[in-house]
Parts: structure tokens; C-alpha cells; sequence
């Protein structure tokens, strides 16, 4: 068990109970591969912070990944459509690309744990 305890764990048990509740997982960094595909397959949105795991699986399965030197993953509609809204509601320039994710540049925090 990694130093975030049961997160992973508390996640999926939120999802099974309450299925429209919306799950954000932040501060990644540390957590092993199961507990990433745990926090992938519960949360809503999922910060990659400097986790090599999380880029590698919930990258993999995001429908949305915003950002790309510390990407954050959307993994349901749900969260796609949060982060979507953002967008829409800012004044900034977007790019919008179609593209196999996760899309990453040169710019990783490092070390990636």
C-alpha cells in the first residue's frame, strides 16, 4: 500500500455506491499500478502529477487529457464534460487536437515515480 492509504480503495467504494457522484484524484505521485487502475477505473478526472503509472494507464484510457507537461485525465463523460465546460467558459485560446493519448512533450516533471 502506497502512502496514500486507501484512497484508491475509498474510490471505488464511493463509485459503487453513489454512481453520479463526481471523483477527482489528485496528488498521484507514488501510487503503484493497481491502485492506478483502481483510481482509473472510479474517478472522474485523474491528475498525472509525476506518476509514471497514471500517464501510462489512465493516459491510455482518458477520453480527454488536458495539459501535457502534468496532464490531467478525464476517464468518464462525466469528467469530460466538467473539463469541456471549463474550456467553454474561458476566455483563453484553445487548441483542440484529435490524437492517441496521452499526448506528451519534453517537459515531464522527473523523476517520474
Amino acid at each position: 500500500m502506497s502512502s496514500h492509504g486507501c484512497l484508491p480503495k475509498e474510490a471505488k467504494v464511493l463509485r459503487d455506491r453513489y454512481p453520479d457522484v463526481l471523483i477527482f484524484a489528485v496528488h498521484t505521485t507514488g501510487l503503484d499500478k493497481e491502485e492506478v487502475e483502481m483510481m482509473a477505473s472510479s474517478a472522474d478526472i485523474v491528475t498525472a502529477c509525476a506518476s509514471g503509472p497514471v500517464r501510462e494507464i489512465a493516459g491510455k484510457r482518458a477520453l480527454l487529457q488536458a495539459g501535457v507537461s502534468v496532464p490531467v485525465f478525464a476517464m468518464t463523460k462525466n469528467g469530460k464534460d466538467l473539463i469541456m465546460e471549463k474550456i467553454r467558459q474561458s476566455d483563453s485560446p484553445v487548441l483542440f487536437k484529435t490524437t492517441r493519448l496521452p499526448a506528451l512533450n519534453e517537459e515531464q516533471p522527473e523523476p517520474l515515480v
